[in-house]
């Protein structure tokens, strides 16, 4: 009997037809068992070594979650799954609008990289997200809590253009407006535009063009892995979202 958050067979024949480079390592557990296994953890927030024992050992789960992060295959994993739901959608696999925002979270660990965000008075890390205009993730950044999110947005911009070309515009709140605006016209010829937010009063009123990123990061929060930072290093907190991203991506299949 499996889990909720196993693979199945369709999800599993796209992995292999999109990476068989994965499944050219020497080993005796099945990579299909070691991946069912990371996204377990991530879904339900527990401890590397209490994963259940009918999965492959820990050790070796962890291994391939650090060669994966590495490597760079759970991004190239959320790219290809978005290029799927774009096309379901009849739209273009390139998108040229962007949206952007950050979210801090607190750090689980004493000796994590971390940073201290005076305004939401959190201490550790902030995840800089960028996704299109349905809300799919297209990149994602992560710093200290102390980073302001024009800072923040600057590298998210240029990872966000690298791997898709074809944005143009980026909208973003009101707290990304100043010189990040002319810079990026300047440097990546990309447009921002910053929405006002309709923050302390008592009606709901979805922002135009924005509220599909607040809609991802309440995606994230439904992963326990991600409510806190359990992560040391500014680049593994980065693969760990990344593979939350293609876990959710991965119903499109």
């Amino acid at each position: 009997m499996g889990y909720a958050t196993d693979l199945t067979l369709r999800q599993r024949n796209f992995i292999f037809e999109k990476f068989p480079e994965i499944f050219k390592t020497k080993s005796k557990a099945d990579i299909f068992e070691i991946l069912n296994a990371v996204f377990f953890l991530i879904k339900t927030g527990c401890q590397w070594k209490l994963l259940p024992n009918d999965f492959p050992k820990w050790r070796t789960v962890y291994e391939f979650y650090r060669k994966w992060i590495s490597t760079g295959f759970f991004d190239r994993l959320t790219r290809e799954l978005n290029f799927v739901a774009r096309d379901r959608q009849r739209k273009s696999t390139l998108p040229t609008v962007a949206v952007v925002d950050s979210q801090s979270i607190r750090t689980g660990l004493p000796h994590s990289i971390k940073g201290v965000d005076g305004g939401k008075k959190i201490k550790g890390i902030k995840r800089h997200l960028a996704v299109d205009s349905n809300g799919f993730p297209l990149t994602i950044v992560t710093s200290r809590a102390n980073v302001h999110d024009s800072k923040g947005a600057i590298a998210l911009a240029i990872e966000a253009v690298c791997k898709y070309p074809t944005i143009r515009l980026l909208k973003a709140d009101n707290g990304y407006r100043g010189s990040l605006v002319k810079n990026l016209k300047d440097s990546l010829h990309v447009e921002l535009k910053c929405v006002k937010s309709n923050f302390g009063t008592s009606e709901f009123k979805p922002i135009d063009g924005r509220w599909v990123v607040e809609r991802t990061f309440a995606w994230l929060e439904s992963f326990r892995r991600l409510n806190r930072n359990y992560e040391q290093f500014l680049y593994t907190a980065k693969g760990v979202a990344l593979a939350a991203c293609a876990m959710f991506m991965l119903r499109f299949v």
